[in-house]
């Protein structure tokens, strides 16, 4: 077993969810990293065309009640910019390998901007996406 420190507001509102969904706390926590396993890569829409995106968002704000995801959309086109991460696994359903994140254009969505799933990235391409966003907001 292994133990993490979250606030006390955030232990809270895993209890009150935990409690609505008449699970333990550990049970809905490991839903809500199952949510985030699953909704690593979606197809969202942008204006009137759709762009593919990668969902950055950790499995405790997936958990929360809003309905809202932070993104990073993908381009199939190389700028060879060196925080424009390569996506290049078969299993992200994308149609163009290789594509590239674009972090300086994250944002929040709501779910329902959310088309369909294409795919999953690896958990190498996901944490590199993170890392630059952890650069970009000096977090």
């Amino acid at each position: 077993m292994t133990t993490i420190k979250v606030s006390a507001q955030t232990r809270d509102r895993l209890k009150k969810l935990a409690d609505e969904d008449h699970l333990t706390m550990d049970a809905e926590l490991a839903q809500a990293l199952d949510k985030a396993e699953e909704a690593r890569f979606w197809a969202g829409s942008e204006q009137a065309d759709r762009r593919p995106v990668v969902i950055v968002s950790g499995p405790l704000h997936l958990a929360l009640p809003h309905a809202v995801a932070f993104v990073v959309p993908v381009t199939s086109r190389d700028r060879g910019l060196r925080h424009q991460v390569p996506i290049t696994s078969q299993s992200s359903g994308l149609s163009k390998l290789p594509s590239f994140s674009r972090p300086e254009d994250a944002r929040a969505v709501a779910y329902q901007r959310l088309d369909r799933r294409l795919g999953a990235v690896t958990p190498d391409e996901l944490a590199a996406v993170r890392r630059i966003l952890r650069a970009f907001l000096d977090v």
